[in-house]
């Protein structure tokens, strides 16, 4: 039997009267780390309980229960050391309990409970390598990373990771329908939602998708029924009063051939009821925006790749939305409620051709700035970069107060989003490695991905502040 990867609440399984303080071996100096995999717990080889020693304590009883009462506990044993191994467990969650016993076995003393899990992070899936160059630096939290395969290798995964690069969560896809995008935790930390597409299985040659929310178990709490015609994709996100908004594709005929085209849609979070919806093809067509592009079968599999939107934002000081249209090489300002495009951004519009191109995932700043990634298709030469813009509607202009490349070129996915703590947090996709980097531009983390000696592209990067993920599921960071 191979041996699991415990991934517990806190380093080392550390205990006491009151939950003590642990050191724990973080990554510093630029000096790597491999995260969890198969026999490893939070860079360590064992899973070892240290508790506080208790005076006039003789003996330690160690309990590990699991959550249903009618599982046998897995672990019960009275030992004398306050350092002890526990046997290996099985994937599932636990709760680690102790009592201080004086020698006629009398009960002097309760340790507090303390919750942890046991994941397995199978070989099927990336190693993830951590450099941290700063950690004083580093945005404090997990980061969420959407793997989407490569023509190298099939991953259909969403992985929470600590800054050490350990996995505390992770949520595999099904073989027909498990390509994952836009994973987005809820506000209120309960779990996450996220575009399910893959093929029909009533025709492969067909793409459905849908709208799943799971909780932090892996339990889906609801989903939309899949569809090969109401086909969600690239991005979901909950918008301030709650609703939720996302993108999905649409089709129309054009010289006998079908397009591809984008709808953003505004949904009821209670009913699902559509209260909102703007079409790209009410606004422009392959005769009035031709595209290279659209002589090519677009990711639905449904029409030629036409437009390829790919991200929005809200603004809410604009009130409009912000959408990607990746092979328009512009951001298109869509005007709420009404509906009408009353800036453009990049080719055809304020800054103009140029200005960026094939970019990703548009985010609106407090100061109305706009961060995007740039992945630079038909820049000359091809560099890919984060970039921000202020944008001067009144005067048509723009100025780009910050950006960061390597000056290396990603031709797909990507993303860029500002932490709170003024850093940025880069998304290289097709290289898989997510970087955050700070104002001047230094890195302060990155991680990289790796399968069989191959990139696995991450479609995204997702900073998720500690207070959102169950405190079962946290480490020390």
């Amino acid at each position: 039997m191979r041996p699991k990867s415990l991934l517990l609440g806190i380093v080392g399984l550390c205990v006491g009267l009151a939950l003590t303080a642990c050191n724990n071996s973080s990554s510093s100096g630029g000096v790597p780390t491999v995260a969890p995999r198969a026999g490893a717990v939070l860079n360590t080889a064992t899973p070892t309980v240290e508790l506080t020693a208790v005076a006039n304590a003789t003996d330690y009883r160690i309990l590990v229960t699991r959550p249903t009462a009618q599982a046998p506990n897995p672990v019960d044993i009275t030992v004398q050391s306050t350092t002890v191994t526990l046997p290996a467990l099985p994937d599932g969650q636990y709760t680690l309990t102790w009592q201080a016993l004086d020698a006629n076995a009398n009960v002097i003393a309760n340790g507090v409970p303390t919750p942890f899990r046991v994941l397995e992070w199978p070989d099927r899936f990336p190693a993830l390598t951590v450099n941290v160059n700063d950690q004083n630096q580093t945005e404090k939290g997990y980061r969420l990373l959407d793997f989407v395969g490569s023509p190298q290798s099939f991953v259909q995964l969403m992985a929470l990771v600590n800054l050490r690069g350990e996995v505390v969560w992770y949520h595999e896809g099904p073989e027909q329908l498990g390509l994952y995008m836009a994973p987005t935790v809820m506000p209120d930390g309960s779990g996450i939602l996220v575009i399910q597409l893959g093929r029909m299985d009533s025709d492969p040659n067909r793409v459905g998708a849908k709208l799943v929310r799971l909780d932090w178990s892996g339990q889906v709490v609801w989903q939309t029924a899949i569809d090969d015609q109401v086909v969600p994709h690239h991005e979901v996100d909950i918008l301030p009063d709650g609703r939720i908004a996302l993108l999905l594709f649409d089709w129309m005929e054009f010289d006998g051939e079908l397009a591809e085209g984008d709808v953003i849609q505004i949904l009821d979070p209670d009913t699902g009821a559509v209260e909102w919806e703007w079409n790209i093809f009410d606004h422009y067509t392959p005769l009035t925006w031709p595209t290279p592009e659209e002589a090519q079968l677009g990711f639905s599999a449904h029409g030629s790749d036409w437009s390829h939107s790919n991200g929005f934002d809200w603004d809410p000081t604009r009130s409009m939305f912000w959408l990607s249209v990746r092979h328009f090489d512009a951001l298109l300002g869509i005007s709420y409620p009404s509906g009408e495009v009353t800036t453009i951004l990049g080719n055809r519009g304020i800054g103009g051709e140029g200005l960026f191109s094939h970019q990703h995932a548009p985010e609106v700043q407090p100061d109305g700035t706009i961060l995007l990634w740039d992945n630079g298709n038909t820049l000359t030469p091809q560099v890919s970069a984060a970039k921000q813009f202020r944008v001067d509607e009144a005067n048509a202009t723009t100025e780009l107060v910050w950006s960061w490349s390597e000056g290396s070129f990603d031709p797909a996915v990507g993303d860029a989003d500002r932490l709170a703590n003024g850093n940025t947090l880069v998304c290289h996709g097709i290289q898989s490695r997510v970087i955050e980097v700070n104002q001047a531009g230094d890195k302060v983390w990155e991680i990289e991905a790796m399968l069989a000696g191959q990139q696995v592209w991450i479609y995204r990067a997702d900073h998720v502040p500690a207070n959102l993920v169950p405190t079962w599921l946290r480490s020390s960071d």
